[in-house]
């Protein structure tokens, strides 16, 4: 039995001109791009800014609609069905990159948290606020933080709750968007560090979406490399790394900082171990 959750099959998505008189030529934003996820894995998807990575991941989770192609999830298509959506909403959840816009300036975090528990009735409203503590503390952060609201957090701790809440409707599938790309080197390595403990806690399955290079190879199992809305390399993360095929690939390893990735992956724990849970 296959442990495939998430499917895509020559995905388009093309924007119309925008504007009082529509005039212009459509952007083709993403091309036929068809990959799949399994269960507890970690596909990384890669590519410079405008590659239409992050196009890919608001489509899947519905804030974009696809021009053609279908999504599969949980073997069953994607639809505009209240059951297809519904199971969608529940089974996939997305980390933002800023994850102060992400998150209700006026509501306190546990009010934050409580929402996806209420919308799809995962506790009974007397054990809520025993959940959201526990919510919290998957992600490193005191229960006394439900009393507070985003702007009282630095960005690290609004990042974990930003995971929190995709943890709270128990997803099969979270599509973490440049989740780290905002925060300071040691933050970072912080943020990565618990999202793979995450991982092997609760069996999830990440897309993970980066330009970074040294990132997508510590998070990901599999690699697929992104170009001007198309997929032009997709290898397991040892292979692309050590024998890129596609000159794309081969351009964007001879630009990143350091290709001793190894090390970087071995910087990014060391970082995590010497900073503390809450920053």
């Amino acid at each position: 039995m296959s442990d495939e959750l998430l499917r895509l099959d020559d995905l388009d998505v093309t924007f119309a001109p925008r504007g009082m008189f529509r005039r212009g030529t459509p952007v083709h934003a993403v091309r036929k791009v068809s990959l799949a996820v399994e269960a507890g894995s970690t596909v990384g998807i890669v590519g410079q800014s405008g590659s239409g990575k992050s196009t890919v991941a608001r489509t899947i989770v519905g804030l974009e609609k696809p021009t053609a192609g279908r999504i599969v999830f949980s073997g069953r298509p994607v639809d505009q069905s209240k059951e297809s959506v519904a199971a969608l909403r529940r089974g996939v959840q997305m980390v933002f990159q800023d994850s102060l816009s992400s998150l209700n300036p006026r509501r306190t975090v546990g009010a934050i948290l409580a929402e996806p528990l209420i919308v799809h009735r995962i506790v009974p409203r007397e054990r809520m606020r025993e959940r959201v503590a526990q919510l919290l503390d998957d992600v490193g952060l005191p229960a006394g933080y439900a009393q507070r609201r985003p702007m009282q957090l630095s960005g690290g701790q609004r990042q974990r709750v930003n995971i929190a809440r995709a943890l709270a409707s128990e997803p099969k599938l979270i599509i973490a968007d440049e989740p780290t790309s905002a925060l300071d080197v040691s933050i970072r390595a912080q943020v990565l560090e618990l999202l793979k403990r995450l991982q092997a806690q609760h069996g999830l399955a990440y897309l993970f979406i980066s330009h970074d290079l040294h990132v997508v190879r510590y998070m990901s199992d599999t690699v697929v490399v992104m170009r001007q809305g198309e997929i032009v390399e997709v290898a397991d993360k040892r292979a692309i790394y050590r024998t890129p095929q596609h000159e794309y690939t081969k351009s964007l390893l001879a630009a990143a900082p350091t290709t001793d990735t190894a090390l970087a992956s071995a910087r990014i724990r060391r970082t995590a171990r010497l900073n503390g849970p809450v920053s």
